[in-house]
């Protein structure tokens, strides 16, 4: 009929116009909303938690955070549901915490994630699957974690993004050769002040891209063979100073006359820590004659050794005395007539003049 009027529409339009409204409100407080205690700039995207003694990852962060900084909390624990809502996040502190554990996936959906900040936390290992899903990472800092003894051969696998790692001043005692080698990308590598005492061959395989790699300040590291570093392109650049170099003919290649002229030794300049002649010299300034007379290498050799007798009682101590020469400084192990290896590497000594001398507990088989 011409005078009924339909009263559904202004019904249906008030409907719209509230869920219109609770959508722009909902926008506007998500970008609004800052977590207590920390500074937010919607303009930049970034969320600053910094150095507020928070035992946890505070709630409020607005999920289209781009840059996180935790640094300087309480944190004990990433799970795998703290950072999984944030899928524009591109940089994350974590830094000078107290993080000892790090779950596997925990960052499986932070595929924008391009810089990780793990400094200074009580990291014992890195698990695979910790790090999956970053596949867009380029730096990583895994440095200061000085409880941190083990890398997993797979902890790095999918990180093709990678261009800068750190790992100085952890507990590593050996390069994580395997897990490296997944960091096809890799240009700048950092291990400063690290206790390994050996390179094996290929310690850096793969790593074709590596321009800049920082092993200086090794206190246990006494030489650098040659082929540990195979597999390198020569354009790296390598600090090495502040090792104790044992200046025999295992160095002869890192020798301005031997060693690649692309190969580039930068910083502090390596310095001779034996033979006696040629102690406190650098390697830069080694030249002839001393390097014909000094930078030698001879075969081990035992010298001439009655048998001993010795007599003790069960649980004390012996002492094994042998005389060996050679250099550099020969490796010695006992073996009994059963043929037995005697493990007692940390009780022995090397005397001048090639003495060795051995402590074993005496035990009855």
């Amino acid at each position: 009929m011409l005078g009924k009027r339909d009263t559904r529409r202004p019904a249906r339009l008030r409907c719209h116009l509230l869920l219109g409204g609770a959508f722009l409100l909902l926008l506007a407080s998500s970008a609004l909303s800052c977590p207590a205690r920390c500074e937010c700039s919607a303009q930049t995207k970034s969320v600053s938690c910094h150095r507020k003694r928070l035992p946890s990852i505070p709630e409020g962060v607005p999920i289209e955070t781009r840059a996180l900084d935790l640094s300087k909390n309480k944190l004990r624990l990433v799970t795998a549901y703290n950072f999984s809502s944030f899928l524009q996040l591109e940089d994350l502190d974590l830094s000078d915490n107290l993080i000892s554990v790090v779950e596997p996936g925990c960052f499986h959906s932070n595929l924008a994630l391009r810089s990780l900040n793990l400094r200074s936390n009580q990291l014992m290992l890195v698990a695979k699957g910790v790090l999956t899903g970053l596949t867009n990472l380029t730096h990583l800092d895994l440095s200061h974690n000085r409880l941190l003894v083990f890398i997993s051969q797979r902890a790095f696998t999918g990180l093709l993004g990678i261009q800068s790692l750190t790992l100085e001043r952890s507990n590593l005692t050996v390069v994580p050769t395997d897990a490296l080698s997944h960091l096809h990308n890799l240009i700048e590598l950092h291990m400063r002040f690290l206790s390994v005492s050996f390179l094996k061959p290929f310690s850096f395989k793969r790593l074709t891209r590596l321009r800049h790699l920082e092993m200086d300040f090794w206190p246990l590291l006494e030489t650098l063979p040659p082929l540990s570093l195979h597999g390198l392109n020569l354009t790296t650049l390598l600090c090495l100073g502040g090792n104790p170099l044992v200046c025999d003919c295992r160095l002869l290649w890192l020798l301005s006359s031997h060693r690649p002229a692309s190969l580039q030794i930068l910083d502090i300049q390596p310095e001779c820590s034996a033979p006696q002649h040629l102690l406190g010299k650098s390697l830069r300034d080694l030249k002839e004659p001393l390097v014909s007379r000094y930078m030698t290498c001879t075969k081990p050799r035992i010298g001439p050794n009655a048998t001993q007798l010795l007599m003790a009682d069960e649980g004390q101590p012996a002492r094994l005395s042998c005389t060996v020469e050679g250099a550099p400084r020969p490796s010695v192990v006992w073996i009994t007539p059963h043929r037995r290896y005697l493990n007692v590497g940390v009780q022995s000594v090397f005397f001048p003049f090639g003495v060795f001398c051995t402590n074993i507990n005496v035990t009855v088989d």
